[in-house]
């Protein structure tokens, strides 16, 4: 009886250790197709401008760091572009998450009329097509005389981002449990002190996603930017799109700027990466 105890054990654990090698064995596989793209791009940008057009191999033949200094200072366009961009993406974060966390905690908690219509409109704001409106965006950003502005950025990214940031957060605030928020308001605290000083920190993981989604997308944006801005307030990816011209392609200035620009986003990401793997984990989407 020991000895098939002992045959049915090292089976169970043979089978586990399969399992789990198969398991490690594809994360490797996605990690690799995920990161391999990002780091042939870093070593693409080691390489001078006839060295990419004679063809980029893995490696570069003669490194040099010609194309970020060319780029960074030679270029003030796309210098001034990459601050236009944080100004844009960390203001609009800054203004949509606040909003949308009060805004969800009411959809998740507070009983009003119309709520479940209120809600479906928002919704219905987020998948409307960006090409219906940013025309309209257009001449009304003409009219009131806010184009070429930072602000007009802020604007359109906060009222498009803002619907389906209260939705992911709205998901995570039904998660937390009544008895919770009932008990500090047993101890004296308002419905916002409550939602302040208890819920909050209960869905920080939640908070951090629609945060770096908010960013990313943002960041990302190329037809808000291309339609709204012009010389003066011009983002990254308007201005990495210059370097695509009538008679040919800077591959080389391209490619770098192509890399500075993920910089901001992959920093963000590895910054949040504990709330972000705890919030898409936790935070399952309820009701």
């Amino acid at each position: 009886m020991n000895v098939f105890n002992e045959e049915r054990i090292k089976k169970v654990i043979g089978a586990r250790a399969i399992k789990k090698a198969i398991l490690y064995l594809l994360i490797v596989i996605v990690m690799t197709m995920f990161l391999f793209p990002m780091f042939w791009f870093f070593l693409a940008s080691l390489n001078s401008e006839e060295a990419i057009r004679g063809g980029v191999g893995l490696l570069p033949v003669n490194p040099t760091l010609d194309s970020y200094a060319k780029v960074i200072f030679g270029i003030p366009d796309f210098s001034k572009a990459f601050i236009n961009s944080l100004i844009v993406c960390v203001c609009t974060t800054v203004l949509v998450v606040p909003l949308a966390s009060m805004a969800a905690y009411a959809f998740a908690r507070l009983r009003f009329r119309y709520k479940r219509l209120i809600f479906f409109i928002l919704w219905m704001g987020y998948i409307i097509p960006t090409l219906a409106v940013v025309t309209p965006m257009y001449f009304l950003s003409q009219w009131l005389g806010l184009y070429d502005t930072v602000f007009v950025l802020i604007l359109c990214y906060s009222a498009s981002l803002l619907p389906i940031s209260i939705w992911l957060l709205r998901g995570f605030f039904l998660s937390v449990p009544r008895e919770v928020e009932e008990a500090a308001r047993v101890d004296g605290c308002s419905v916002f002190q409550a939602f302040w000083k208890v819920v909050v920190p209960l869905v920080k993981p939640g908070i951090a996603v629609a945060a770096v989604f908010t960013f990313i997308v943002s960041w990302n944006d190329f037809l808000f930017a291309i339609i709204l801005t012009g010389a003066r307030t011009k983002t990254i990816q308007v201005a990495m799109a210059q370097f695509v011209g009538e008679w040919g392609v800077n591959l080389s200035n391209l490619i770098t700027g192509g890399f500075i620009s993920m910089v901001p986003t992959v920093v963000l990401a590895l910054l949040f990466q504990k709330y972000i793997i705890k919030g898409l984990t936790e935070g399952g989407i309820k009701g």
